[in-house]
């Protein structure tokens, strides 16, 4: 096999990543439970954060983190995001890498490529959430775990990185916990047979993990018990529910390419278990978890989107296992068609299934332009667009003739801001009506005018410099990107977005006429001829 095979395969890969996990990603308005942390920031103090979990998930580092961004240089939708934009690229490398010793160069090729162009692994490494940070987390610290034990007795340098990352990776976001302990479980067990650390190396290592991972639960948990208490015994998983989720995970709508999927990683689940302690233990640690939240029942556990993001950490097992089964199943073709059995083949098999896969993902859509709401449960609550409950509500909101009058103008070149923002995105049709135009369309925030404050909103201070959104007040002043009309959106009239009637009063007497208006809008053009206004 060539030497510079598999460099240059995970280049290929690097790039895709890139490309994928940065597209427009400047672009992208907040949106849904990325305003968590958010609203961390803006309503309660670090010292609050350090000792609740709170009603709605959020990682606890992670808002401490902003709390220090918005004191310092004020938040930004891109620096919300750039933590996990960072450990999604660097998963694609590193995986590969924590694997390579294990498995064939044209495995861990494929693997690198399907890690790169997984959308649910994208849509992770863009969201200001702690998902892909967790992820990479908890892999680098089974990796340490595996250099400690690889001799059979506990190296402790790797040892007290294992336990340190893992204190980091829970605090980070606590339900990691039982997935984080799985190897300790196998150990114990090994030990009781005889085999790996002795139980004297292996119980101070326990114990370390202890101190590391209860320094980090324990002062939210006993600080506030009921906010997570509050969110247990709601929702129980379903069949349904992993249905859904193996879509996620396989980034497909096709019921046929999920089935082709589950086969690959059928064929190779065998190898990819037998070969890695690290692969066991994540399956072992997922388990764990499937046993918690199906005692706990918490809250949308039920969902197939939060159920895949709770066993996130099984998807790129669940990758390595298709990879060794592409593989394998492209290795028994060429026998039969009499081919010598190249690495070059092996990778024209992996690179020949994302052709055949791409049109059934979601990354197409995903890529158009302009898309500002790649995050928007539009997009990414279930990629099977027939089933996707959100796509089907989009339709009965009212609706605009106004957004298609846009068409006719180049895609992108038009700016439009509409009040009043809704960031349950369900209630929030933008994406549509992105579709429609062919132009961008942003918040325009309330708050400071007719309205004190808005839940899902900032206030209009230093502390919050967004570059997607705009404040009402201020919207004809913008420099840095010209709005060129201001909205104000009639509907859905529903319990998260009560109507405003004194709001568009209020924008009626501060902009005076309106450019155009119909059941479901009224539009102000901008009158400023030094931004360019549409025609």
């Amino acid at each position: 096999m060539p030497r510079l095979f598999l460099p240059l395969a995970l280049a290929v890969s690097f790039g895709l990543a890139m490309w994928l996990r940065l597209d427009q990603i400047a672009t992208q308005v907040l949106i849904e439970d990325e305003w968590h942390p958010v609203h961390q920031v803006i309503y309660l103090t670090p010292a609050g954060i350090l000792t609740s979990f709170g009603n709605a998930d959020y990682s606890i580092p992670l808002v401490l983190l902003y709390f220090v961004q918005a004191k310092l240089v004020g938040l930004t939708e891109l620096g919300l995001r750039l933590p996990m934009i960072a450990a999604g690229i660097a998963t694609v490398i590193a995986l590969p890498l924590i694997f390579r010793r294990r498995f064939d160069d044209r495995v861990i090729a494929a693997f690198a490529l399907l890690l790169a162009v997984s959308p649910f692994l994208v849509s992770y490494s863009r969201i200001a959430r702690s998902y892909a940070v967790t992820l990479l987390g908890a892999y680098i610290a089974f990796w340490c775990l595996e250099r400690a034990t690889r001799s059979g007795t506990l190296e402790w340098k790797f040892g007290w990185g294992y336990g340190v990352l893992c204190g980091l990776v829970v605090w980070t976001h606590a339900v990691t916990g039982p997935l984080l302990v799985a190897p300790l479980a196998a150990l114990w067990w090994e030990a009781m047979r005889g085999r790996g650390p002795r139980w004297p190396s292996l119980a101070a290592l326990t114990a370390l993990t202890a101190a590391c991972m209860g320094l980090a639960v324990l002062p939210p948990l006993f600080g506030d018990l009921p906010a997570l208490a509050g969110k247990a015994g709601v929702d129980q998983i379903k069949a349904e529910t992993v249905i859904g989720a193996w879509h996620l995970w396989i980034g497909t709508g096709s019921p046929v390419v999920a089935w082709i999927a589950l086969a690959l990683a059928a064929v190779g689940s065998a190898s990819v278990l037998k070969a890695s302690p690290v692969s066991r233990w994540i399956m072992l640690g997922s388990a764990f978890t499937l046993a918690v939240l199906v005692a706990t029942k918490p809250y949308w556990v039920d969902r197939p989107l939060a159920f895949a993001r709770y066993m996130l950490p099984m998807l790129p097992v669940l990758l390595l296992a298709i990879s060794a089964g592409l593989v394998a199943s492209a290795e028994v073709a060429l026998r039969v068609l009499g081919r010598p059995v190249h690495s070059a083949w092996a990778l024209a098999a992996a690179a020949a299934a994302i052709l055949a896969w791409w049109p059934h993902s979601p990354n197409a859509e995903l890529l158009g332009r302009p898309n500002s709401y790649t995050q928007h449960s539009f997009y990414q609550y279930d990629y099977r667009t027939e089933t996707n409950p959100i796509r089907a509500r989009m339709p009965v909101y009212p609706a605009s003739v106004f957004w298609a009058s846009l068409a006719s103008r180049p895609r992108g070149t038009l700016t439009v801001a509409v009040a009043p923002f809704q960031y349950s995105s369900y209630v929030w049709p933008a994406p549509v009506w992105e579709r429609e135009s062919g132009q961008r369309v942003i918040p325009a925030y309330l708050w400071g005018t007719c309205e004190p404050r808005r839940y899902g909103e900032v206030p209009p201070d230093e502390r919050f410099r967004f570059d997607n959104a705009v404040h009402v007040a201020d919207a004809w002043a913008r420099l840095a990107q010209p709005i060129h009309y201001l909205a104000y959106y009639r509907g859905p009239v529903e319990d998260v977005s009560p109507p405003l009637p004194h709001c568009e009063a209020w924008m009626r007497e501060r902009f005076g006429e309106a450019f155009y208006e119909d059941g479901a809008l009224v539009v102000w053009k901008n009158p400023s001829p030094l931004q360019n206004p549409s025609e």
